[in-house]
């Protein structure tokens, strides 16, 4: 089990099976949510306090949780800001889990990010080959700046190439995916302002690597 702070309200956990073969819980019990899932989300909490100082005691928390291409759970919890009317520890509040899936099926794909430092940081988390066939993933990967948000915007995907998958499950740790990326490509283009054009990857990665 690993824990990273991704930024002051973000933490990403990675866990192997082994991790819920530890505590009893198998596969389908982790998918299905069950009250063992509940608990070691709980503990997983209590370490993160721990080892790296992240507290949700008091805050709003999601929790995302994906399945990689190498069979390895990477969770990612996000706190809010706390609610100060309210003087129930989040040890009592009941989780709400979303689980995510790497899955591909369209060559067109729009991310958002909380900030540049955001996109920054994912930048710097890929791996090396990735980076290295970045253009065989994608064509055109640019970085649109609109309302306060950034966007990632990926066009001519290969989704048959090999890095791809693993490219858009390390994309989903730090990012948010958006729906209907056709209405949104077409705002993006039209009202927002382009902060890197068609090779925003390997051009953040040169200048803030």
């Amino acid at each position: 089990m690993k824990f990273e702070k991704l930024n002051e309200n973000k933490l990403r956990i990675t866990l192997n099976i082994s991790d819920l073969t530890d505590k009893n819980i198998d596969y389908q019990s982790f998918m299905a949510n069950s009250i063992d899932t509940q608990k070691l989300f709980l503990d997983m909490l209590e370490k993160a306090e721990k080892e790296v100082g992240f507290d949700t005691k008091d805050y709003k928390i999601m929790i995302e949780a994906l399945v990689t291409s190498k069979g390895d759970f990477i969770v990612t919890v996000t706190r809010y800001m706390p609610n100060e009317s309210s003087s129930t520890s989040s040890k009592k509040k009941t989780l709400k889990i979303k689980r995510r899936y790497t899955q591909i099926v369209k060559n067109k794909l729009i991310y958002s990010f909380n900030s540049f430092d955001d996109f920054i940081l994912f930048c710097n988390c890929l791996d090396e080959n990735i980076i290295k066939n970045i253009n065989k993933v994608s064509k055109n990967i640019s970085l649109y700046l609109f309302k306060d948000t950034y966007f990632l915007l990926l066009n001519n995907i290969n989704t048959d190439y090999k890095c791809t998958k693993p490219f858009v499950t390390k994309l989903a740790e730090f990012a948010t995916y958006m729906h209907n990326s056709n209405i949104l490509e077409y705002k993006l283009r039209e009202y927002g302002k382009v902060i890197i054009e068609n090779r925003a990857i390997k051009t953040c990665i040169k200048y803030f690597g």
